[in-house]
């Protein structure tokens, strides 16, 4: 081995796989994010549950609403359809 140059590492590697006080509060830190953003998102999750079990009542009544607005304009278009009648005979 005394043939090596001097820029060649004849000792083996190690691998230091201390954890250090900071890294722990680090992770720590992160990890009690990541659970509060979980509940969080539960949360929102379940309020908009909540609102989608009214969607089909509200669906219901929506169409209601429209079939109302719908015999309202065929009221309408024959009521007019009368007065062109009346106004045609009146002439």
């Amino acid at each position: 081995m005394a043939d090596l140059p001097p820029t060649v590492r004849t000792t083996p590697v190690t691998l230091d796989l201390t954890i250090n006080l900071p890294f722990l509060i680090t992770v720590a830190g992160m990890l009690a994010a990541a659970a509060t953003w979980a509940a969080d998102s539960n949360a929102r999750l379940e309020r908009l549950e909540e609102r989608t079990r009214d969607v089909p009542a509200i669906t219901e009544r929506l169409a209601r609403i429209d079939e109302r607005g719908n015999s309202g304009a065929e009221s309408l278009a024959r009521i007019e359809r009368r007065l062109d009648r009346i106004e045609e005979g009146g002439r």
